[in-house]
């Protein structure tokens, strides 16, 4: 009847606004960047997709969880680039002085000569003249090459928390203008590769393809563990083309081998272009890190991430 569907139209307008709500907080929890370069129309768009798929809901709420531990460390973390001495400059930088002219600073009660030498120093900083190291910060950090299993043994839990661990390092990608290259792998199945951020002018961060993040976050392809592809291409990837002087981070459960011949090709590629791999070893069940501690620098546990 008439009523009823009034009823129900009423019903429905009442949740809407919470509804509306969920889906948008689904769709910033979704994307890297908290939606940056994503449009309403587009968030409204992912999180209604979001809302129809369960791994996805809660995919982005591990996501967002992973975020926020990401923001507090940022915040708590005071960021000083390692610098080397490239020349000796003039200047007023007080921190950088060479030590003959530290000599102006010292008190020198009843000296002539040290009351010249204040006047002097004062003089030379007013002026900018004193002498002081020039230093300079290294290049950039490089690319990531995130290598995610998509093997059978990952299915469920251990899925969603390799993805929200490799969609949180390609935010921080895009947070510091780096390149991202994502790599899932599964044996008897091509190399699932994808790059979820469309590339911009130099010195600006990269935007979000909310297409591609979904195809890299729905695909599984569930098969058997192989390492060695993903690792042939790994190096591949950070020692030539667009990836060259990355590192790699490697997501798995474990439960491949990898063979000697590899593991030494590694050892040597490693020397030679001054990559490193980090391991992240997801320990939401069972899980073995003897295979991947012979070609990693660095294994941790995805549980070190987030205390809960």
């Amino acid at each position: 009847t008439l009523a009823e569907i009034a009823e129900s139209v009423t019903s429905e307008m009442d949740v809407l606004p919470d509804k509306l709500t969920e889906i948008d907080q689904l769709a910033r929890d979704f994307t890297p960047g908290a939606g940056a370069g994503v449009s309403a129309e587009q968030r409204l768009e992912l999180g209604q997709r979001i809302m129809q798929s369960r791994n996805l809901k809660r995919l982005a709420r591990l996501l967002g969880a992973f975020r926020e531990v990401a923001a507090e460390a940022r915040r708590k973390k005071v960021v000083q680039a390692p610098q080397e001495t490239q020349s000796v400059s003039l200047g007023a930088e007080l921190e950088h002085l060479l030590p003959a002219e530290m000599l102006g600073l010292r008190n020198h009660t009843g000296s002539a000569l040290g009351t010249a030498l204040r006047l002097d120093f004062l003089r030379k900083f007013t002026e900018k003249q004193l002498l002081q190291y020039r230093l300079q910060a290294p290049a950039s950090r490089g690319p990531i090459v995130v290598c995610l299993d998509g093997s059978g043994s990952m299915q469920g839990s251990k899925e969603l928390w390799g993805k929200a661990v490799a969609l949180t390092l390609m935010d921080i990608a895009r947070r510091e203008r780096r390149r991202c290259l994502a790599i899932i792998f599964s044996s008897g199945e091509a190399l699932f590769e994808i790059d979820l951020l469309q590339r911009r002018r130099v010195g600006e961060r990269a935007s979000v393809d909310t297409d591609e993040l979904l195809r890299f976050a729905e695909h599984f392809p569930a098969g058997g563990t192989d390492f060695e592809p993903p690792l042939e291409r790994a190096i591949e990837a950070v020692t030539a083309g667009d990836h060259r002087r990355g590192d790699v981070v490697f997501i798995t459960d474990g439960f491949a081998p990898v063979s000697d011949t590899l593991v030494a090709r590694i050892d040597r590629e490693r020397r030679r272009h001054r990559f490193k791999i980090r391991a992240i070893l997801v320990d939401a069940g069972e899980h073995e890190k003897q295979s991947v501690a012979r070609f990693a620098d660095e294994v941790r546990l995805v549980s070190d991430l987030a205390a809960d």
